[in-house]
C-alpha cells in the first residue's frame, strides 16, 4: 500500500473524505502504520541523514525551522536550534514518511514527517514581509490548508508569493512522489524552473534568489522533504 492510498482508507474509516488533510488522530493513526519490510532501521536512516548533511552537523545561526508530527497525540512540532532535537534528529524526523521510513526518536518521543498534515506550513512565517511559498502541488486553485496559511499571512501584512511545479516538473514529479529512482530528473526539472518560470514577482536570477535564502533576518521553514535550497541536479544523483 503507498502512503496515499493508506491516507484515503484512514479518512474512509474515519468518514472524513470530504475534509482535505488528516487531524491529529488520523496522523497518530497512519504513524502507527508497520513500514516496509526493506525500509532503514532508526539508526541506518540518522546514519543516512548524517550523510546528507556533510558540511552542516550544526543548526544555523539564522532562523531554520523544521517540521514533524509527534505520534504521541498528533500535533504539529517545529524543530529550531533551542529545541531538544540535534540539526541531523530534525532533520530525520522531518524526512520520516509514513509506511517509508522509520519515525526518529527524540528525547523518548517518535516524530513523523508533517507532510500528511501540510505540506508548507506556511502559517509559520508570520511576521515576514516577503514570503515564498515553494509549493508541490499541481497548477490550479490551491487546496486546504495551504490556501488558509495564505489567508493567514497576507491577513497579518505579509506578501506572499507562491511557486508550484511547471508543466516540465509536474510530469516527473507525479504521480508518485516517493519514487526515488526519478530524484535526478526531478531535481533537474526543479533547477531548470528555477531559473525559467519563477522571474515573477522578482528576477529569478542566481544572485537574487540566494539573496532572499541567505538574508540575515529571513526564515526558512521546511516542512516536507529535504531541507529546501538551491543545489545543483548533480547532487540528488
Amino acid at each position: 500500500m503507498t502512503l496515499m492510498q493508506a491516507m484515503a482508507e484512514i479518512k474512509r474509516r474515519s468518514n472524513t473524505s470530504d475534509r482535505p488533510g488528516l487531524d491529529a488522530t488520523e496522523l497518530v493513526e497512519l504513524g502507527a502504520a508497520p513500514v516496509k519490510a526493506d525500509t532503514e532501521t532508526e539508526a541506518s536512516r540518522l546514519a543516512t541523514i548524517n550523510r546528507y548533511l556533510p558540511s552542516a552537523k550544526d543548526w544555523p545561526d539564522r532562523q531554520l525551522l523544521l517540521t514533524a508530527i509527534d505520534l504521541a497525540d498528533g500535533p504539529l512540532v517545529v524543530w529550531d536550534k533551542d529545541s531538544r532535537a540535534t540539526l541531523v534528529e530534525a532533520v530525520a524526523s522531518s524526512c520520516a514518511a509514513a509506511l517509508i521510513a522509520p519515525p526518529t526518536t527524540i528525547s523518548e518521543r517518535r516524530d513523523m514527517d508533517a507532510g500528511p498534515r501540510s505540506g508548507t506550513s506556511a502559517q509559520l512565517a508570520a511576521g515576514h514581509e516577503l514570503v515564498v511559498v515553494v509549493a508541490i502541488a499541481r497548477p490550479g486553485p490551491l487546496g486546504s490548508p495551504l490556501r488558509e496559511e495564505i489567508d493567514t499571512l497576507r491577513t497579518g501584512g505579509s506578501r506572499v508569493e507562491v511557486i508550484v511545479p511547471n508543466t516540465a516538473s509536474i510530469a516527473v514529479l507525479f504521480p508518485n512522489l516517493l519514487d526515488e529512482a526519478r530524484r535526478p530528473l526531478c531535481a533537474e526539472a526543479g533547477y531548470a524552473q528555477t531559473f525559467a518560470d519563477v522571474a515573477r514577482p522578482f528576477p529569478a536570477t542566481p544572485e537574487t534568489l540566494h539573496a532572499i535564502l541567505n538574508r540575515e533576518d529571513g526564515l526558512v521553514v521546511e516542512a516536507d522533504g529535504h531541507p529546501s535550497g538551491l543545489p545543483s541536479p548533480a547532487d540528488a544523483r
